[in-house]
């Protein structure tokens, strides 16, 4: 029988408690670097189209894409970039959390090490 516990809740300010990280080698710099800027909406839409070009099927749906990204552009879009800004004057690195959670703290698949070497008998 496995019993399972649940994860352990991380404090808000949990990198405000954890060690002096601007006293070493890596981090020494950190507090001169400058604030990581919001992407402009229509920069990045124009990006995505482009980088949807070379894996679409055929043009018809790489238009239905392209239309669907301009919607979203007009639409959804300019509110979310405005909650992004909003959120970025609330605090020092507003892609930090994200970052954190979703690539580091959030993957949750194993870390061993596997061999993909086959021994033939």
């Amino acid at each position: 029988m496995s019993t399972s516990t649940a994860p352990l809740e991380r404090p808000q300010n949990w990198k405000a408690v954890a060690p002096d990280l601007p006293s070493t080698v890596t981090f020494a710099g950190q507090s001169k670097l400058p604030k990581l800027p919001v992407p402009n909406l229509t920069d990045t839409l124009v990006r995505l189209k482009e980088s949807l070009k070379p894996i679409a099927w055929s043009n018809a749906e790489l238009n239905a894409v392209e239309k669907k990204i301009d919607e979203f552009g007009s639409g959804k879009g300019l509110e979310l970039q405005e909650r992004l800004l909003k959120l970025n004057n609330k605090i020092d690195h507003w892609l930090e959390q994200w970052w954190d959670d979703v690539a580091y703290l959030g993957y949750r698949d194993s870390v061993r090490c596997t061999s993909f070497a086959y021994v033939v008998t």
